[in-house]
């Protein structure tokens, strides 16, 4: 139920055409709700309250407005806060498309994106004659060790090595009333929560259920009991979420920066939470914890589960888990 005084707007991601006879929204049909364009687009494109909406329109066509609003509500078409990373970068694709030749169905076939992967990592081998070599330097022994882990052995995790690993984002009160982080963020803001699922009886003195952490007290609050299914991963991901003993959860909460820095707050945010998650990397390895970052899952059931409120948003995840033998 939309309250009378929201305000929604149109997704300026979302495309629509119309003539006498069609109405497509974002690919899909809506002909039965043709009567209320282009007035309805026109309404909504600036933001309006819900209730002025519908008082937009004559009396007999408002129960069909009622209607459409709440259909493009499901599709995100109609927006009631800051957009989520889906709806701002997926409509990228179509503009990188014409520009660019390359097989749409490699994402699907293994050998292909194998290959693919090889070409990105080598395409600058080959050297320039104006190329001024540097000398190069041995990474030490963790940074040698670094690579995405998919399996993860079931040894419960110390108390030490889990508090070790959060210590990073841990914030520090100093002098003068100020505080300060191991990690730089725009504008000193550091507007990326964080949250952890914890598996049941895998982290030694942490229960299973839903975490939020906080950096001030370096602690962590129990918001759920709740099991999270492997199915909030999608297909390809969810052995690796099914192997890992906790995973964390960054989610911006653009109260924090778009005052200050408008919707660049928002590209912001992800600077931050990439600093933030090579951090919890190296941090990890030096306790023999592997990590695997993963950037896209069901969010909007993700939401639902970490009852998050309308303009927070989910950026990524990383699951976690000791190393298996070898």
């Amino acid at each position: 139920m939309v309250e009378a005084g929201t305000i929604i707007f149109w997704s300026y991601s979302v495309q629509w055409k119309y003539d006498k006879k069609n109405l497509i929204i974002s690919g899909l049909n809506y002909d039965l709700y043709l009567s209320l364009f282009p007035g309805f687009y026109i309404y909504t494109v600036d933001g309006i309250r819900y209730d002025q909406l519908l008082r937009s329109f004559e009396e007999d066509e408002r129960d069909l407005a009622e209607e459409l609003i709440k259909k493009l509500m499901e599709k995100n078409v109609l927006v009631t806060n800051v957009m989520g990373i889906h709806e701002l970068f997926d409509p990228q694709q179509k503009y990188f498309m014409p520009h660019n030749n390359y097989d749409e169905e490699m994402m699907f076939d293994a050998s292909k994106v194998e290959d693919f992967k090889r070409q990105a990592q080598q395409r600058n081998d080959k050297r320039e004659e104006n190329e001024i070599a540097l000398p190069a330097y041995d990474w030490d022994a963790e940074k040698s060790r670094r690579e995405s882990i998919r399996s993860f052995s079931n040894n419960c995790i110390s108390s030490k090595d889990f508090a070790y690993v959060l210590n990073g984002l841990r914030q520090k009160k100093i002098p003068d009333n100020k505080r300060r982080y191991c990690y730089p963020s725009a504008g000193g803001l550091y507007p990326i929560d964080c949250y952890l699922y914890v598996k049941e009886n895998i982290v030694e003195g942490i229960g299973g259920g839903l975490y939020f952490y906080s950096p001030a007290n370096h602690s962590l609050r129990l918001l759920d009991k709740i099991l999270i299914p492997k199915t909030i991963h999608y297909l390809n991901n969810r052995e690796i979420y099914s192997s890992s003993a906790f995973s964390i959860y960054f989610v911006y909460n653009p109260c924090f920066s778009m005052p200050k820095y408008g919707g660049m707050g928002y590209y912001y945010a992800i600077l931050d939470t990439g600093i933030m998650m090579q951090l919890l990397t190296m941090q990890a390895l030096e306790r023999n914890i592997g990590s695997c970052i993963i950037g896209d899952l069901n969010s909007k059931k993700l939401k639902e589960y970490m009852k998050l409120a309308s303009g927070q948003i989910y950026l990524g995840c990383m699951e976690m888990g000791y190393y298996e033998s070898k």
